[in-house]
């Protein structure tokens, strides 16, 4: 189902319902898909959000003091453009 801020209140900012966004992603109860018209593009557009670009610039810029940046997810383990993508369970072996 698509949902648009709007749909709650016609002044609705992202930033006045962000926390609940989370909360029910954390949750698994919806699935996010920013910035997107088309809602069967789905998880696509997530992987590719601020956090993510903000963590490549971060290590384009510092990569002489940083060694290998890991990145948990709820997926296999990968290493994908120098990030070690890790599953949750393999925290403890951090």
């Amino acid at each position: 189902m698509k949902f648009v801020l709007p749909a709650l209140q016609s002044e609705a900012r992202m930033r006045d319902y962000s926390q609940a966004f989370f909360w029910l992603s954390d949750a698994k109860i919806i699935n996010c898909c920013y910035n997107s018209t088309e809602p069967s593009i789905g998880l696509k557009l997530n992987e590719e959000r601020t956090t993510l670009n903000s963590l490549k610039k971060c290590i384009t810029k510092y990569s002489s003091h940083l060694s290998t940046p890991y990145v948990l997810h709820d997926k296999d383990v990968k290493t994908e453009d120098g990030i070690m993508y890790l599953p949750l369970y393999m925290i403890p072996l951090l």
